[in-house]
């Protein structure tokens, strides 16, 4: 099935679409009349029974038909004769900014607006030539920077303009050594073993800006398919808090194989078997989870929200079974400082 039209319209037009289905016999049949029309976006764009697209302001959607079990859409940009479209993504030291005021600033654009979406992105639409866009936040310097616009043209090639902004007051300062220690929430009793449930390592904290790595040591860790040891994680400095992110445990069951491109925490627990749980020297404690912890001068404490899981390799040593795991939102983090 196939939906025919243009890839731009004009805010305050309608265009008719079409849909043609496609049968097994080789044979097409116009469906206009009988598909089912809908659109991703009806504050962009509306669209009739009958396949009547009007474009209501400056922006982008999908429109989609249905006919039987058959089903086609297109992506249509509204844009104003003429004019084009600049993104890009506004961040602080490699995080994302969500909420941000990106503007035009004086010319004949003045005062044309987007926001960042929560991945720091944003799309401004309707704007041409030389333009300069100055992107804002309460808490955050202003940025503003020039950027020249093409119109509009098929294959699509939007304009890309990042921002990178800081914030009005400095960090925190946490870079330094500390010890951590990691408890498993009390509800993890009997699904992980004891020796499990407390973990305690040294670590070094460095920081760029808002952006903090936790490197940990005093343990044995795992290695990735590159050789690189499965043993920090990253923080984003807020105000009054940090916000960990501690890996993702997809990764804990194939690290051997596949790169780690998400820091995380994945132990080898060397230590004879212990009891019924049938530990050998190459098993493994995999963490991942989100945490948030307060700021004081001696420590960053607080819960992690997250899973806890014991594995062993398989008989053929290629892949790995859990021999228990834990999920809850209150284990405790803490990292010391020394």
């Amino acid at each position: 099935m196939t939906i025919t039209g243009p890839s731009v319209v004009a805010p305050g037009t309608s265009t008719q679409f079409l849909a043609t289905a496609n049968f097994n016999d080789n044979t097409t049949s116009d469906v206009t009349a009988s598909a089912s029309w809908r659109t991703s976006n009806a504050s962009v764009l509306t669209v009739t029974t009958s396949g009547v697209v009007t474009a209501l302001t400056t922006g982008e959607a999908s429109v989609s038909a249905v006919y039987q079990t058959r089903s086609a859409f297109v992506v249509l940009v509204s844009l104003p004769a003429g004019t084009g479209i600049v993104g890009g993504h506004v961040t602080q030291s490699g995080f994302a900014v969500a909420g941000a005021t990106i503007q035009v600033v004086g010319g004949p654009y003045a005062g044309r607006a987007t926001t960042s979406d929560t991945n720091g992105f944003y799309r401004l639409y309707g704007v041409v030539g030389d333009v300069q866009l100055q992107v804002s936040k309460n808490g955050y310097v202003p940025v503003t920077k020039p950027v020249t616009v093409t119109a509009f043209a098929t294959p699509r090639h939007d304009q890309v303009l990042d921002f990178q902004v800081n914030a009005v007051n400095q960090p925190a300062a946490l870079a330094g050594s500390y010890l951590v220690t990691l408890r498993a929430s009390g509800a993890c009793g009997g699904k992980l073993p004891s020796d499990a449930m407390v973990r305690n390592y040294v670590a070094t904290v460095t920081q760029d800006g808002i952006r903090v790595t936790v490197t940990l040591g005093g343990a044995a860790f795992a290695s990735d398919s590159h050789g690189v040891p499965v043993n920090s994680f990253l923080g984003r400095v807020l105000p009054d808090s940090i916000q960990f992110t501690v890996g993702t445990l997809s990764y804990s069951y194939y690290y051997y194989y596949y790169y780690v491109s998400t820091p995380g925490i994945i132990e080898r627990l060397a230590r004879p078997q212990v009891g019924p749980w049938g530990f050998s020297q190459n098993d493994y404690l995999a963490v991942s989870g989100t945490a948030t912890t307060s700021i004081t001068p001696s420590t960053l404490s607080g819960t992690l929200n997250g899973t806890l899981t014991m594995q062993t390799p398989t008989g053929n040593g290629t892949s790995y079974r859990s021999l228990g795991s834990c999920a809850a939102s209150n284990h405790q983090l803490i990292l010391a400082r020394q």
